[in-house]
């Protein structure tokens, strides 16, 4: 990518803070095709692949660690959006750094932050809380079924993909409301 990747955008050392808009805009680009139809189908994280060993072929697990599936199913591929989708909110890496000696997955952080009451802390701090706090929401409702443990509780593409376009028409609402000229007549 011509700015970098998405960890460097959302680094915390990157120049360019991404908006609430812009980061949405990115989910819902990376969930659907031109044609709004979910795209994400193989995201190629949680795979098998023949491994030779001796007289016969075993399967291994192949994929990046911390978006892998804990079940691996055809909806292996909505966990690791779920993941990355937590990325987009958060602007925290997969793995986060809790202390000096303690490091997280990135679901267990929020799980944990959410189940104290805490929803506000999720955000990403460089975002200054200016987006619309139900698009928000929404979104990290969408992430947190799309990283649920059993795989029969995550949504299909479809349906986030759905969910993340609400998502930024709430948000778009929101910054024209913000940017309409005031009427002086």
């Amino acid at each position: 990518m011509a700015n970098g990747n998405l960890a460097e955008q959302l680094a915390d050392n990157c120049e360019n803070i991404l908006s609430w808009k812009e980061r949405l805009q990115i989910a819902v680009e990376a969930a659907q095709d031109d044609e709004f139809q979910a795209k994400l189908s193989d995201f190629g994280l949680s795979r098998t692949f023949p491994v030779q060993g001796g007289t016969r072929v075993s399967t291994a697990l192949a994929g990046t660690p911390g978006y892998l599936d804990p079940e691996l199913t055809e909806k292996s591929d909505v966990h690791s959006f779920g993941i990355v989708l937590l990325e987009i909110i958060t602007g925290q890496p997969v793995i986060k750094e809790i202390s000096e000696n303690e490091k997280t997955h990135i679901s267990q952080w929020v799980t944990s932050t959410l189940a104290k009451g805490d929803v506000k802390n999720i955000d990403d701090p460089r975002l200054k809380i200016d987006f619309d706090f139900d698009s928000f929401l929404k979104a990290v409702e969408t992430a947190m079924a799309c990283v649920s443990l059993t795989a029969a509780e995550r949504p299909t593409m479809n349906k986030v993909s759905m969910k993340l376009n609400e998502c930024l028409a709430m948000e778009v609402a929101r910054t024209k409301q913000t940017h309409q000229p005031y009427d002086t007549e």
